[in-house]
């Protein structure tokens, strides 16, 4: 089964617009059309963001429907366990997601932000783990 990691802001997107290419990509994970690969610290952040009282108020996200999506991640998804010690990326919080796609032996990290899609010296040593940057909608692509 195709494997990926996706970046945090994602998940938080895809429950900010529930008609977005995010909730897209959520909604095929809901329906086993590939594996998420994950960190506890990735959940640590999606589970902070989404407590921030600015979050809920904001955007009038539940408790229960942030359980749904982890729910979803669990149940969809396989755990990695990283040592954090990898530094590739120049935001040192982006270094999770990359650790988490080379240990899980992913093909794809999905992500919109520009510190990982942009770096040439990072796309080129993904690259030799068998890991490609790409947006959202390529991945959509992707799953056809």
């Amino acid at each position: 089964m195709l494997a990926a990691v996706i970046d945090t802001n994602l998940l938080i997107s895809s429950m900010i617009n529930p008609y977005g290419f995010p909730a897209r990509l959520i909604n095929l994970l809901r329906r086993g059309r590939f594996q998420i690969v994950y960190c506890r610290e990735m959940v640590e952040e999606f589970i902070a963001v989404t407590e921030r009282a600015k979050f809920s108020k904001k955007y009038g996200i539940t408790k229960k429907e942030v359980n749904g999506l982890l729910k979803i991640l669990h149940g969809r998804g396989k755990e990695i366990r990283i040592s954090g010690n990898l530094r590739l990326c120049r935001d040192t919080k982006d270094n999770m997601f990359l650790e988490t796609s080379i240990l899980g032996k992913t093909k794809y990290v999905v992500s919109r932000d520009d510190d990982i899609k942009r770096d040439l010296v990072l796309i080129d040593e993904l690259s030799r783990h068998g890991v490609e940057i790409v947006t959202v909608s390529q991945f959509l692509k992707i799953l056809g």
